[in-house]
Formats: structure tokens, C-alpha cells, sequence
């Protein structure tokens, strides 16, 4: 890239600004990252059962499956059963580890779709196979709010049976880094989960451990040694660490059965420990996505796109961007492409499909707006990429970008004509 340009993912053109600063390199390649929600119908026992990440609110499969107490000896837990934490105690644990959870964003073939995972260290985030199965790019956001940052990662292990994946982001998250317990909870234990039910903003729900050592079969597959919860929990929440008081994870939120309320389920955290221990210094991807172009989540975190102003144009200018960027992350290319003015836009779509095939954007925000003349308008607007590395800037797979945009009226729409780094200054920043 030269100092004074470089490709934006999701402008459809080169913009032009001063040199950008150092880009932080990681030597870790692009990753990809899912979350699927499976209905599961259960002929057996006429028991349904869901793998809970989070996909367009909707059932993205269905088969059939039965759920039985395991047979085995049940697992050693602790001699006694912690004591029912107050409300103050829980209240206490959220405010310590919320930083450590990480909201997890995806863009996939059958479209975005939105889980939960955790932070083990700075730079390795926890979370469960169904979240991260068959993706082209991750969104990683850590905290309430995402106090603790945004970036991308690589899924270097998974264990579809286990229900268990690890990720490596592509630079470290500032959060809380949670231990995970050596053993199994005891049945009647208090526990809490946090998570992103439904992709709404973070969430605490509280239960206790119901039963251990639970079989699910699922399309034939047996899922053993599963813990057994009534906290509340739903599509979404599928990767989110289930806690005891003192902040241990004994547990990885993963299904419950539909047909009744109360009945959860979480994977072990014995089963965890070893998997993720196995996996600790991988750095490749192990996932990909079998298609051309991955749709993201139709409703990403973050953003502002309310014009500023009383201007009646300026909402014009505001739905231009919601209708760029809303088509970008849906993989509506030809969309995308009538955003822009005849003099930026090229002959047809396919430059900017091919430019954008690996591109979502998250934190879409309309500073300002102005109109110099009746038929040009100028927005300052900054927005989150992340694209595979052979698509970003200098191979960067997450950038934070803030930029100038010139519109031009033509036949009563605004269409963007040029992009400059906002103020003159640079185009962008690794995220």
C-alpha cells in the first residue's frame, strides 16, 4: 500500500490519506468463525432439543434425537454444596468477569449469525464447535458495551462430538481471563451464565446444576458427560461460561430441550480443560466455509446511523449508508454497487463483490453531515472491517476505519463518489 492510498474492504474503491499508522502483525492467519442453531426433534422421547448459538432467529436444521441419564458412574464432585450466593454476591461476580466475555459475530453461508465464548487468556477465546462450524470471518468483542475491544481470530481447534472449539484472536482482548474448574459442579450447586440470548446486549442468568453425567444423541452422534442446568438460556448464549460464585467455569453453555422450560445443558469442564489444553499452541485455521460469498448477521453490535441535524436531506444521506452497508454484510453486491455515483461504481458489480467476498462491518456511524452545495453532501463516518487478509489493507483482517465520503445527487438519491480519510488524516487502524 502506498502512503497516501489504500483499498477499504467495504468502500468499494481506494481512498486516499496520509500514511497510515504501523499496522500491528500477528503472524497468525485469517480465521473463520460461526454460530448455528439446530432444532433438534426428538422422536424417542418426543423431547426437543436445540443447540443454542444464535442464526436469523430461526432453526437452521432439524433432526431427530433422544436424551437419557447416562448409565456411567457419575463423575467426583466436591463433598458439599456451595452455599445459594445473595443477590450482592452474584451482582459482585458479574462486575468482576463481564470484561472476559467475548460476543461473537460471524459471517456464513446460510447467513450471520451471533454466539458467546470467553476469554482463557488474552489472546485465546473459549467457546463451543456449533458456534464456529463452516464460517468465512469472526467478530470478536469483549465486555459489556465491548470495553474490551474488537478484533478477529483464527478457530485452531474443534471438537464437533465435544461440542468444544478454542479461538486465537489476532491481537489480545483486554478483559477478565477466566480459570476453569478441574472437576465437575456438585448437583444443587448455584451457578450463573453470561451470554447474548437472542444477540441482545449481555446477560446474566442464574440456576442451579440439576444433574451430571447426561447423554444427548444428536443425528446419531452421542454427546456424553453433559452437565444439566435450569438457568435460563437461549439461542445466543451457546459458548458462554457457566460460573459458580467464586468465578471458576464449570462449564460451556451448549443445548436445552424446547419442549420444557428448565432443562439446559452444558459441556464439562474436565472434557474442556483437556481439549483446550491439546490446542493451546495451534495458530492455523481448521474451519472454512464452503461458498463464494458469506452473508454476516442482519444485526450487528454497535453502530449509529441517525443523521445529526434537523436537514430533511440528511436521512436520505443515512439510509444511502444503512443500504451499503446492510447489502455488504448480506453478500447483496449488486446492491452495494447502485450505492455508488456511475463514477466510482465500474462497469458492473463483480469488482466489488470480489473486493468485499470475505467483508462484514460492525460499529457503522454517521458522525456528521453537511451539503456544500444543493447537489453534493459530505458524511464523516467510521465503521469495523473485518476480511480475510488476502482482502484487507497491507493483509490486515480487522480495521478500524474513519473517513470523509463525498455524495453526489443523481436522480434523487445520494451515491457515494469519493472516500478520503477523515479530516485529511489516515484511512484507517488495525483493530
Amino acid at each position: 500500500m502506498s502512503a497516501g492510498s489504500a483499498f477499504c474492504p467495504s468502500c468499494g474503491t481506494r481512498v486516499t490519506a496520509a500514511a497510515a499508522p504501523p499496522r500491528r502483525r500477528s503472524g497468525v492467519p485469517f480465521a473463520v468463525v460461526v454460530s448455528v442453531l439446530v432444532a433438534c426433534l426428538v422422536a424417542a422421547t418426543a423431547v426437543a432439543v436445540a443447540l443454542f448459538g444464535r442464526q436469523s432467529g430461526t432453526a437452521a436444521a432439524v433432526t431427530t434425537a433422544t436424551v437419557s441419564a447416562a448409565t456411567a458412574t457419575p463423575a467426583s464432585t466436591p463433598s458439599s454444596t456451595s452455599a445459594r450466593p445473595t443477590s450482592t454476591s452474584l451482582s459482585e461476580l458479574y462486575a468482576r468477569v463481564n470484561s472476559g466475555v467475548v460476543r461473537i459475530e460471524t459471517s456464513t453461508c446460510d447467513g450471520g449469525s451471533i454466539g458467546t465464548g470467553f476469554l482463557i487468556a488474552p489472546n485465546l477465546v473459549a467457546t463451543v464447535a456449533h458456534v464456529v462450524e463452516d464460517s468465512a470471518a469472526l467478530s470478536l468483542t469483549a465486555g459489556d458495551h465491548g470495553s474490551g475491544g474488537t478484533t478477529s481470530g483464527v478457530v485452531v481447534g474443534i471438537d464437533s462430538q465435544a461440542d468444544l472449539a478454542l479461538i486465537r484472536t489476532s491481537r489480545s482482548l483486554d478483559g477478565h481471563v477466566f480459570t476453569i474448574a478441574a472437576h465437575d459442579p456438585a448437583v444443587g450447586q448455584q451457578v450463573g451464565a453470561i451470554g447474548f440470548p437472542e444477540g441482545e446486549p449481555m446477560t446474566l442468568t442464574t440456576g442451579i446444576v440439576s444433574g451430571l453425567d447426561r447423554t444427548v444423541s444428536i443425528e446419531g452422534v452421542d454427546r456424553v458427560g453433559l452437565i444439566q442446568t435450569d438457568a435460563a438460556i437461549n439461542p445466543g448464549n451457546s459458548g458462554g461460561p457457566m460460573m459458580t460464585e467464586d468465578g471458576r467455569v464449570y462449564g460451556l453453555i451448549d443445548a436445552k430441550r424446547t419442549d420444557a422450560s428448565g432443562i439446559g445443558y452444558a459441556v464439562s469442564p474436565r472434557v474442556a480443560s483437556s481439549r483446550f489444553a491439546a490446542w493451546h499452541g495451534k495458530t492455523r485455521s481448521v474451519v472454512s466455509a464452503d461458498c463464494d460469498f458469506p452473508e454476516a448477521p442482519p444485526n450487528l453490535a454497535g453502530g449509529d446511523l441517525t443523521p445529526p441535524g434537523s436537514d430533511p436531506r440528511a436521512d436520505a444521506v443515512a439510509d444511502t449508508f444503512a443500504t451499503y452497508f446492510h447489502a455488504i454484510n448480506t453478500a447483496d453486491y449488486e446492491t452495494a454497487w447502485r450505492q455508488l455515483s456511475p463514477k466510482l461504481r465500474g462497469p458492473s458489480s463483480s469488482s466489488l463483490a470480489r473486493g468485499d467476498a470475505t467483508s462484514f462491518d460492525t460499529n457503522v456511524v454517521l458522525h456528521d453531515v453537511s451539503f456544500p452545495t444543493s447537489t453534493t453532501a459530505r458524511a464523516h463516518v467510521s465503521f469495523t472491517s473485518l476480511q480475510s487478509s488476502d482482502k484487507g489493507p497491507d493483509g490486515d483482517v480487522c480495521d478500524v476505519w474513519d473517513l470523509d465520503y463525498t455524495l453526489a445527487e443523481h436522480g434523487g438519491a445520494w451515491l457515494i463518489d469519493t472516500v478520503r480519510g477523515h479530516g485529511g488524516g489516515a484511512t484507517h487502524a488495525t483493530c
